[in-house]
């Protein structure tokens, strides 16, 4: 098999797992579509395995199947023309490597977490469709095809998140991710178009090169590129859940676990992460735009981490996270470091996987209990789940070297804001005053996750703790391959391994070594919260300054009024114009299309009867106006004047 073969395989073994399952899976025992997955995801990792070990991921280059998709308009300048070929260059490789080998653990962890579940051959459908339209993200050649895994990945989170859709809970959530993200489509795809009509190219490989011909001309002045790097970040705001389309997120809860960790850890939402990376030479010519995407990530980040260390619900605590580290991601981005948010990428998919896999661990073998206060002291007999737990939430601050590599991302993320300058028109901002505010927000994320230890840590309360046990063996095993993941990942990136053979290409190099400093900072401020959580008496005390924030209809209780907001100003006005356009076209309404036909051929028949009436001045009239119409025609025609 040469290398373009192990591509292509890789990233289609999965589809057609899919579709098998798709057509024969009901004929199937669950646990035998849930190995046929597992199987199809560890052939794919091992296709990019493969070819990782072939030339190494730091100067990967293979193109395979290459061949015309679309073409319209002759060849030349003007036409619209796009490959189905996939790509593998070092960044797309290692988001291969990353999506292959994350999904085989989460397949695996699936098989005995969706054991009952008497749907669980179209969960594994949904789940290897989503893998290969992520792997067709992440490797396509070309923008078009992006837009083709970007589509899949969203048909099949909807899939998934709605997968309990006789729970009343599930059918919204699926819709809300799923137009929400529709929003953010559109405004991909004027991107998209935009930017093929001004730089004549639809392959990453020539658009960059093409952009870069365009240097000091009047199309590079003209700010069409600014507005197609405002549109794709629309696109981006969708699928990775920047305000203000941030809304769909917490709420893919809905779905099993096993679909939270692989939305959240390293699929879905990092796909907007990936495209501001791949098309980072867009952004930074539009410094306006860069800094309407730091403040976006800034006050993301800060929503995220506040409501985090609001939430009672354990995964929903894990979403919010998550919204609050794609902040942090997307500040790098703004701050002209694609590097760091890469870097930041794939740490946060080890400890956030971690986490939300042993969160399901919790949830499962706590007959589906998710209340932290109802949680207290779970991990107490849970002794796997338990140093998983831990890994995860060391990794989340990354508070310590060599422990995770989220300690070295996060700090080159601020050493990276601390030396930029955002230009927005005629005003200037310094990212050194940007700074305090993300080094703020990480204080927060410390707060939140030690917040979280300290509840599943604490002294267990009632009766219901006696039945709790730990979680079944694969589950257990994906656990502890992940902890390896995670803690191996910190020590080679603390001994500079990964620096000069993965995440070299990414990016210019960072700035500055990590302030060793906020470690301190950071462990203090755990072992305080954890022991305040961890504390029924000191707990209850914190409880009452949060009180007033979290009434009924308080902002936290509310999530910040973004749903309300969103439902006024989106949803409504939408929902009218359906209504309208509804009534249009009813037939049963005087007001629609059908009926206003009738009407006007109503009158109009009336028209003719009156000249077919006999009536003779009837008759004069029309002749009269006959007459001088052809006078005035042949006059025109003879180019004489009245």
């Amino acid at each position: 098999m040469n290398s373009e073969s192990a591509l292509l395989l890789g990233a289609i073994l999965p589809g057609v797992n899919a579709a098998l399952l798709a057509i024969y899976g009901r004929r199937l025992p669950g646990v035998l579509c849930g190995w046929l997955s597992v199987a199809a995801a560890t052939a794919s990792a091992s296709c990019f395995i493969l070819l990782a070990s072939v030339q190494g991921v730091a100067t990967a280059n293979w193109i395979a199947a290459p061949g015309e998709w679309i073409r319209f308009g002759a060849v030349g300048v003007g036409a619209l023309q796009a490959s189905m070929a996939l790509s593998a260059d070092q960044l797309g490789l290692a988001m291969a490597l990353l999506v292959s080998i994350a999904g085989t653990l989460i397949a695996l962890y699936s098989i005995q977490y969706m054991e009952h579940d008497e749907n669980s051959s179209r969960y594994f459908a949904g789940f290897s469709l989503f893998l290969t339209a992520m792997l067709i993200l992440v490797l396509a050649d070309n923008i078009f095809l992006t837009f083709v895994g970007w589509e899949g990945v969203g048909l099949a989170s909807y899939l998934l998140i709605g997968h309990y859709w006789k729970e009343s809970f599930a059918p919204p959530a699926a819709w809300k991710a799923f137009f929400t993200n529709r929003i953010g489509d559109v405004f991909f795809l004027l991107g998209a178009f935009l930017l093929y009509r001004e730089l004549g190219a639809a392959d990453y490989v020539s658009m960059e090169a093409n952009f870069k011909a365009l240097d000091g001309s009047e199309a590079l002045n003209s700010g069409r590129i600014v507005i197609a790097a405002f549109f794709l970040l629309g696109g981006i705001a969708g699928k990775s859940a920047q305000i203000p389309l941030h809304v769909w997120l917490p709420d893919a809860m809905a779905g099993p676990t096993p679909v939270s960790a692989l939305i959240h850890a390293a699929t879905m939402v990092t796909a907007g992460v990936y495209l501001a990376a791949r098309l980072s030479w867009v952004f930074v010519a539009a410094p306006v735009v860069q800094a309407v995407l730091l403040i976006a990530a800034i006050i993301t980040l800060l929503l995220g981490s506040v409501l985090a260390a609001y939430q009672a619900d354990i995964k929903r605590a894990l979403a919010y996270s998550t919204l609050a580290n794609l902040g942090l991601m997307f500040v790098a981005h703004a701050s002209s470091a694609p590097r760091a948010a890469m870097e930041h990428l794939f740490a946060h998919a080890a400890f956030k996987a971690l986490l939300f896999l042993a969160a399901g661990s919790i949830i499962h073998f706590a007959h589906h209990e998710q209340n932290l206060h109802r949680l207290k002291g779970v991990l107490r007999r849970m002794p796997v789940t338990r140093v998983a737990f831990w890994v995860g939430a060391i990794g989340s601050v990354g508070a310590l070297p060599f422990a995770s590599a989220s300690f070295y991302s996060k700090e080159a993320i601020l050493q990276s804001l601390a030396h930029s300058q955002f230009v927005a028109g005629p005003w200037g901002i310094a990212g050194a005053s940007a700074y305090w505010l993300v080094f703020a927000a990480e204080l927060i994320t410390v707060l939140y996750t030690f917040r979280l230890l300290g509840y599943l840590e604490s002294n267990p309360d009632d009766s219901r703790s006696a039945h709790w046990r730990e979680s079944g063996v694969w589950i257990r095993l994906t656990l502890v391959a992940l902890s390896v993941a995670a803690v191996a990942g910190g020590i080679a990136r603390g001994m500079g391994w990964l620096e000069k053979s993965f995440y070299s290409g990414w990016g210019p190099e960072l700035h500055a070594d990590s302030d060793w400093l906020h470690a301190l900072v950071f462990v203090a401020l755990a072992v305080a919260v954890f022991a305040n959580f961890a504390t029924p008496s000191v707990r209850s005390r914190w409880q009452r300054y949060v009180r007033w924030l979290a009434t009924p209809r308080g902002p936290l209780e509310r999530n910040f009024y973004f749903d309300d907001i969103n439902r006024k100003l989106l949803a409504e006005p939408l929902l009218q114009l359906a209504r309208t356009a509804s009534a249009f076209a009813d037939p049963e309404s005087e007001g629609g299309a059908p009926g206003m036909i009738g009407q006007l051929m109503l009158a109009a028949s009336g028209r003719v009867r009156r000249l077919l009436a006999g009536l003779l001045n009837e008759y004069a009239a029309w002749m009269a106006a006959a007459a001088a119409a052809g006078l005035a025609i042949a006059l025109w025609l003879s180019g004489a004047s009245l």
